[in-house]
């Protein structure tokens, strides 16, 4: 075999060992592209589970801390609803006489002239 054949057979042997390579390569970067798929449906899942982790971790804080005052408001709100139907009585049904006298002490009250 002369010079020439020589050397194409030794470069065409460098290729297929060049060609062996990359494909070995190109399978593990394949690998990788499937792992890092993976991971990143991992990592969305993970982030969408931590999300809905904080949502309901706030959703009972401020229940926790709105309720004495969801209470307080509706026990005011009763008094309230006491009150303005204190005031509302006429003098007619109310046993109470009519006007701020009877509030006031005996020394207190206006004199009547004669």
């Amino acid at each position: 075999m002369d010079r020439s054949n020589k050397d194409f057979f030794r470069q065409l042997e460098e290729n297929i060992l060049e060609n062996e390579k990359l494909r070995r390569e190109n399978r593990l970067l394949l690998d990788y592209k499937v792992e890092a798929l993976e991971l990143r449906t991992k990592i969305k899942d993970l982030e969408n589970s931590i999300n809905e982790r904080i949502i309901k971790a706030v959703d009972e804080a401020v229940a926790k801390a709105t309720a004495p005052l969801l209470a307080k408001i509706a026990e005011q709100q009763k008094e309230i609803l006491r009150l303005k139907a204190q005031i509302n009585k006429s003098s007619e049904n109310s046993s109470k006489p009519s006007g701020h006298r009877w509030f006031q002490k005996d020394s207190e009250q206006p004199r009547v002239k004669q």
